[in-house]
This record gives structure tokens, C-alpha cells and sequence, in this order.
């Protein structure tokens, strides 16, 4: 009886173990340049969000088209 009280701790022990240092081998992975997220603006007629890349600016206000931009 103690040989298999004395196996279960010792399993138990290597699989608290091997867990362990699964844990510390995770790095979570960096984001490059490419990945971060982008400045969002809100168009000035509807109110949606688009990244300030893709907005067009008139008069120092984004819009989300060519179409709210104009009118």
C-alpha cells in the first residue's frame, strides 16, 4: 500500500513539474510594426470609425468617403 501511496505522489509531482515549466517556456508573441493597432478617426457626417491611413481630411476634419467629404 505505501509503494502506490508513494507512486501517485511522484506522478503527481512530475506532472506538477512538467506543467511548471511548460508555463515558463510561454512567451507570448511580440507585435511587429505591421500588427499595432492603427490611429482610428470618427467621420465627421456619420460618425464611423476608420483608421486615420484610409480618412480623407478637409479643412482639418476626417471623413470616412470621398462622398461625405464633399457634401
Amino acid at each position: 500500500m505505501k509503494i502506490l501511496i508513494l507512486a501517485a505522489v511522484f506522478g503527481l509531482a512530475v506532472l506538477f513539474i512538467r506543467s511548471w515549466l511548460r508555463l515558463l517556456q510561454f512567451k507570448p508573441p511580440e507585435q511587429s510594426g505591421k500588427e499595432k493597432k492603427a490611429q482610428m478617426v470618427a467621420c465627421e457626417k456619420c460618425g464611423l470609425h476608420v483608421p486615420l491611413e484610409m480618412s480623407f481630411e478637409v479643412d482639418g476634419k476626417y471623413y470616412c468617403c470621398r462622398d461625405h467629404a464633399k457634401g
